[in-house]
């Protein structure tokens, strides 16, 4: 008897935490134009998107629209819009664009970025495998001061959860 109310607690905790976790998607990447970029990207369940980029010592915040399209593979579009907020630093930047291909399988099979001046710049995507690293990447966008990183931490630890449980 203790081990099924042990097991059914278990089993209505991890759906609980599923059901509040408010991310639906999340990742790093950086690329070099004229300077070093880093960015942070978080697609939550509401769809909102929020993309932190890092450069130099400032730190902008953006929003932005994604569009998937079905082709030979996925394509994710995540466009930004209206203007940055700066966080950290000043100075002036341009919302990115962010185009990635995606298998059936759900691997990043490539990405690009670009800005106003259309230019495109090839991402490379960071390792996001383990949760440490996530969380890791994570630290360096978000304090635990801003409003949403119990929740992107929540969603990071979900996704590591699952991807365990499919190993």
């Amino acid at each position: 008897m203790k081990k099924k109310s042990i097991l059914l607690f278990l089993f209505f905790s991890l759906f609980v935490f599923s059901q509040n976790c408010g991310i639906d998607s999340y990742g790093f990447v950086k690329w070099t134009s004229n300077k070093a970029y880093t960015a942070s990207i978080i697609v939550k369940k509401d769809k909102k998107t929020t993309v932190r980029v890092k450069f130099d010592d400032i730190m902008v915040e953006f929003q932005a629209d994604y569009d998937v399209q079905h082709l030979d593979d996925i394509i994710l579009k995540i466009e930004g819009k209206g203007s940055p907020i700066f966080l950290k630093g000043k100075g002036s930047y341009n919302p990115d664009t962010f185009i990635f291909r995606i298998s059936e399988e759900g691997s990043i099979i490539s990405g690009t970025t670009y800005d106003s001046s259309q230019v495109r710049k090839k991402l490379e995507i960071l390792d996001t495998d383990v949760a440490e690293n996530s969380l890791a990447l994570l630290e360096q966008f978000y304090t635990n001061k801003d409003t949403d990183y119990p929740e992107i931490v929540k969603g990071i630890l979900y996704y590591e959860y699952l991807n365990k449980k499919k190993k």
